[in-house]
């Protein structure tokens, strides 16, 4: 059974959130191109194509991109990030609403590829701040050098090639898998909670806030500790006027791998744990985190979306 709850947040705002409880029924349930080395850091640019092609057309050395991410950078532009199994750089193509008229892809080598993932699951790696500046991340590169962030500048077509964030060395090696926009310049990263363990089956939990501007990162306290997170899942949470809302939830059983963002837990069953289900609200100026709203332990928040007037 599914229900929809709705808190209010401020004037102007309110947060929906998805929740799962079980029902417990005899028989059922309700819910049956090579980058370039350039001094502007390996950017490539190329003529516009058509919408309906540009994935094949977009092909390097025959392997055919995934779209990890579509940006809505406004009047009618849109940013869609582009993740190449056979290589390790940032992707991103331009086009409009209608996908009527696409640019050929813009390349940058300074990070890697786009996307995060958990398992068989992919994650956006972007989003746009509150100026209209777009940023996208690479969380995962075997190339410590390449774990970062670019920004695309509002009207632009191409990375910026004076700004990139060094986010491998601002971590102290550690890498991620998720990024949200909260507000501002400002996103929350879901970092893994080992250094050398980032592999799509790999326990994430360890959270930071990344001020995009100032190019630092501020570790969230008052969660979970990242050595506890693979007996707790991470739903997806929202941001809103300097405030990310992110529910955790304790792990449902599970006897497969540990890590990721729905069943971090290896073996953990929910009955043996005293944590409830919680939504945390989470300051971006200062990393704290406080319990927001708690849930009754057979409820389950998997998703929150902030709906703005």
């Amino acid at each position: 059974m599914k229900a929809l709850l709705s808190k209010r947040l401020y004037v102007g705002a309110a947060v929906l959130l998805t929740l799962s409880m079980p029902l417990f029924t005899a028989c059922s349930s309700d819910d049956s191109a090579e980058s370039t080395n350039g001094e502007s850091g390996g950017i490539a640019t190329g003529a516009t194509t058509s919408g309906h092609f540009f994935i094949d057309a977009a092909a390097v050395d025959g392997t055919a991109p995934a779209i990890s991410d579509i940006l809505d950078l406004g009047n009618n532009r849109l940013a869609i990030t582009l993740y190449y199994s056979n290589r390790d750089y940032a992707a991103v193509v331009f086009s409009d609403y209608s996908f009527s008229s696409v640019s050929a892809p813009v390349f940058d080598s300074r990070i890697g590829g786009i996307y995060g993932a958990w398992r068989s699951a992919r994650y956006a790696m972007g989003g746009v701040a509150d100026d209209g500046t777009a940023y996208v991340f690479c969380g995962t590169s075997a190339d410590g050098s390449k774990v970062g962030a670019l920004r695309i500048k509002k009207g632009a077509t191409s990375f910026d090639p004076d700004y990139k964030f060094d986010i491998y060395t601002a971590s102290d090696g550690y890498r991620f898998r998720k990024a949200y926009p909260i507000s501002g310049s400002k996103f929350l990263l879901e970092f893994y909670v080992k250094k050398d363990e980032y592999s799509n089956m790999s326990t994430s939990g360890k959270l930071a806030i990344a001020d995009m501007d100032a190019k630092t990162l501020t570790w969230v306290t008052g969660v979970p500790a990242a050595s506890d997170m693979a007996n707790y899942s991470i739903g997806y949470g929202d941001g809103y006027n300097g405030y990310f809302y992110l529910p955790i939830n304790p792990a449902e059983k599970s006897t497969t791998g540990g890590g990721g963002s729905w069943h971090h837990g290896v073996m953990a069953t929910r009955a043996a744990s005293s944590a409830l289900p919680t939504i945390y609200k989470i300051n971006a100026s200062t990393g704290e985190a406080t319990a927001f709203m708690t849930l009754d332990k057979n409820e389950s928040v998997k998703v929150i979306s902030i709906v703005k007037k």
